[in-house]
């Protein structure tokens, strides 16, 4: 991940979280986001979370559910800090 992002990057994931605030059930957005994430090589660890996420609330299995949790704490514990640092306002 880059240090410096790019300005007209920053107001591009500013506008993403507006829309994914108002609309938090929107799954296709948040995959979106995700895809957008590592296309510019903001935060691809956040957008695997992402996904996990998004597999998690669409699982059907206890098992299956158990080992996302697991993936997404695992990334959470390894990127917290930095991602509560950065998160734009």
């Amino acid at each position: 991940m880059n240090n410096v992002i790019d300005p007209n990057l920053l107001t591009q994931q500013r506008a993403f979280l507006d829309q994914i605030v108002a609309n938090p059930q929107d799954t296709p957005l948040r995959l979106i986001y995700a895809d957008w994430l590592e296309e510019y090589d903001v935060d691809c660890p956040r957008a695997e979370f992402i996904r996990l996420q998004v597999a998690w609330n669409e699982s059907q299995d206890n098992g299956v559910k158990k080992d996302l949790h697991h993936s997404m704490v695992e990334i959470y514990q390894k990127h917290k800090k930095k991602w509560e640092r950065k998160t734009p306002r």
